[in-house]
C-alpha cells in the first residue's frame, strides 16, 4: 500500500491549484493537497501544526509560489527556516517567476529546489511527478 503524501501548496492562482489537482489525478499518486491562497494563510496552517509533527495534516512537502499576497513567498521561506519543528520540511519553490536574483535568494534562504512552472499541461504533470518522487518516498 502506498503512503499518503501530504503537500501544502501555496499559490494565489486558483487555476494553478486546479491544474495541479487534475495532474495529480492523471498521475494516480496518493496525494492530499492542502491549499493556501496567500503567505499569511501558509503561516497560519503551519502554526497550527507546529507542536504536533504527528498531525495527519503535517506536510511532507511545501510547494511555494514566490508572488504571494499578504506575505511574500521569500518571507514565508525565511520564517519556515527559522522555526523549530518545520525548519527541515522540504520547500520547493514552484513559481512562474524566472529571475536569476530571486532564484539565488531562494537558495540562500534555504529552499530545497527552485522549479519554474511550465505552461504545457503534460510538462507540468511530468515536473510535478518528478518533484514528488524526488522529495517523497511513496512506499
Amino acid at each position: 500500500m502506498l503512503k499518503k503524501i501530504h503537500i501544502l501548496l501555496a499559490d494565489d492562482n486558483k487555476s494553478d491549484f486546479n491544474l495541479m489537482l487534475f495532474a495529480l489525478e492523471e498521475l494516480d499518486l496518493p496525494v492530499e493537497i492542502q491549499y493556501a491562497k496567500d503567505g499569511e494563510e501558509v503561516l497560519e496552517i503551519l502554526h497550527h501544526i507546529l507542536p504536533q509533527p504527528d498531525n495527519p495534516t503535517y506536510p511532507d512537502l511545501i510547494l511555494l509560489d514566490l508572488e504571494l499576497p499578504k506575505v511574500h513567498g521569500l518571507d514565508v521561506l525565511k520564517i519556515i527556516r527559522a522555526t523549530p519543528f518545520i525548519c527541515e520540511l522540504p520547500v520547493v519553490i514552484f513559481s512562474s517567476t524566472f529571475n536569476e536574483a530571486a532564484i539565488h535568494q531562494c537558495y540562500e534562504l534555504g529552499a530545497n529546489s527552485f522549479v519554474q512552472k511550465p505552461i504545457d499541461f503534460f510538462e507540468f504533470a511530468g515536473i510535478l511527478e518528478g518533484i514528488i518522487r524526488f522529495w517523497i518516498s511513496t512506499e
